[in-house]
């Protein structure tokens, strides 16, 4: 009773506890004590703080900064909802059943940010160089270990950059470069473009010396 009691207080006093255990050590007349403790998972803003909440959605603590290894999560708020971080149901589901399987595959501290607005077409960035496309929670958790798989079975470049499409289930599809290279890619263009017109400009000046000689 009394290491029930104890247990309970426990539970009570602090709400970053989501276990613990006691036991009696009979040989050295101690106790044993197992605890486990709540682990941020994931942060909202919210007019200019981040609340850092685990993967059953209780808010543990709040910064003034965005915490690293912990991804932003944007997804429609619901003052009704049963969880600390106001999100509403089917996105909350979807929500910390993704954060606790990210954890579990260790990709979580490499997600920048998840968004949850359209559950028809979730996305999130990885390591602020890959954009990733999920498309529908139908089988997500597939999607998720196949990302997990291609990250880190050396089946992309560790600097790759570009977008993923996880959209249909059981592929997945990497294509190379994002805002930069495509800009250099512009660039590049656009002087090829410019060296055109001199070429043509030179040509007809030339065109025109020829007809004056003659």
């Amino acid at each position: 009773p009394q290491i029930e009691s104890l247990i309970i207080r426990i539970h009570s006093n602090f709400f970053y506890i989501i276990e613990v255990s006691i036991n009696k050590n009979y040989l050295n007349t101690t106790l044993d004590v197992y605890i486990v403790e709540r682990v941020a998972c994931g942060c909202i803003e919210e007019s200019g703080v981040y609340l850092l909440f685990d993967d059953e959605g209780v808010i543990l603590a709040q910064s003034n900064e965005k915490p690293e290894g912990i991804p932003l999560v944007i997804a429609n708020t619901d003052e009704n909802a049963k969880i600390d971080i106001k999100i509403g149901e089917p996105a909350a589901t979807v929500l910390t059943d993704s954060l606790k399987l990210m954890r579990q595959l260790g990709i979580l501290e490499g997600v920048d940010n998840f968004n949850l607005t359209d559950l028809s077409d979730i996305k999130f960035t990885y390591s602020d160089r890959l954009d990733v496309s999920c498309g529908s929670d139908i089988d997500l958790d597939r999607k998720l270990r196949l990302f997990e798989a291609m990250v880190n079975n050396n089946n992309l470049a560790d600097n790759a950059q570009g977008t993923v499409d996880l959209s249909v289930t059981g592929n997945a599809r990497y294509s190379p470069d994002r805002a930069k290279p495509q800009e250099e890619v512009a660039e590049k263009t656009g002087q090829f473009e410019e060296t055109k017109e001199a070429e043509k400009e030179e040509n007809n000046e030339e065109e025109q010396n020829e007809q004056k000689e003659e």
